[in-house]
């Protein structure tokens, strides 16, 4: 393709620093970047300098690091339905987050990873933190079994293979067949947990938002410190199921087709 007259080297090399970046959770130094692909520190930096400038890149003035900017997600939300899951979302992410005082995050996914396009977070001073527009782990974080436990089991089987089970803390689960068994557990009682298996001290619950084709496009979730999440975590669950079951309504999930445990009393 780079003996092709219209192609443009630099054009390329931009992309595949964008690519860099997003490819970790982390951020990173103008070494590193320069070093995973091959390019000069100073081709690097020109390049980082212009996408820093326009949004898509950011860098952390305090550190001299890299990570995605916040462009990068408003150009994702527009050819995903991002977009309209957060419109939808946003109402009953802030009664979430009001009713429970702990962080709520909405998520979809994203090349195998999941990225956040909402987070509301708690008031209380020792919280959760996380910003829009990254990305957590598939198979350690609750956000993550959710979409695992909705997709064929081929496809999931297949994004395991690729991104592999990497362990964060003592508890991630990094066996395969254990894994898969987690996500039967979601599809059961339809809510995934991830106690302390991405990070210590940090647990979260999320549920998954259906479409009309019974997909999961969403999920929301309610993390905070292990003990405060463990305290309420029935009524954690139930707030959860309930918010979920009315943007999954209105994203067109039929609820007659939702699993009986996530029907919603009238009393309630």
């Amino acid at each position: 393709m780079s003996s092709n007259k219209y192609w443009v080297p630099m054009v390329a090399k931009a992309i595949g620093l964008i690519e860099a970046i997003s490819a970790t959770d982390r951020e990173l130094t103008l070494h590193e970047i320069s070093r995973g692909e091959d390019i000069s520190k100073t081709s690097a930096f020109r390049i980082l300098f212009t996408l820093d400038k326009l949004g898509y890149i950011r860098r952390n003035q305090a550190s001299g690091r890299y990570s995605v900017g916040f462009k990068m997600l408003d150009t994702l939300s527009k050819v995903t339905p991002a977009t309209q899951l957060t419109r939808i979302g946003r109402p009953y992410l802030e009664k979430l987050r009001d009713d429970l005082d702990e962080t709520v995050n909405l998520a979809v996914p994203w090349s195998g990873e999941i990225v956040y396009t909402a987070i509301l977070e708690s008031r209380h001073p020792f919280r959760i933190v996380a910003t829009v527009g990254s990305t957590v782990p598939l198979h350690s974080t609750a956000l993550g079994k959710c979409f695992a436990a909705f997709w064929p089991d081929g496809d999931a089987q297949e994004i395991i293979k690729r991104i592999g089970l990497k362990r964060f803390t003592p508890y991630t689960i990094t066996n395969r067949k254990k894994f898969l068994q987690a996500i039967k557990k979601v599809q059961s009682r339809g809510y995934a947990l991830d106690e302390e298996e991405t990070e210590l001290a940090a647990s979260c619950a999320a549920v998954p938002t259906l479409d009309e084709k019974n997909r999961a496009i969403g999920a929301i979730s309610v993390s905070g410190p292990t003990p405060r999440i463990r305290a309420k975590q029935s009524q954690i669950i139930d707030a959860l199921k309930k918010a979920a079951a009315l943007i999954s309504e209105e994203l067109g999930h039929k609820p007659q087709r939702r699993p009986a445990q996530w029907r919603i009393s009238n009393s309630g």
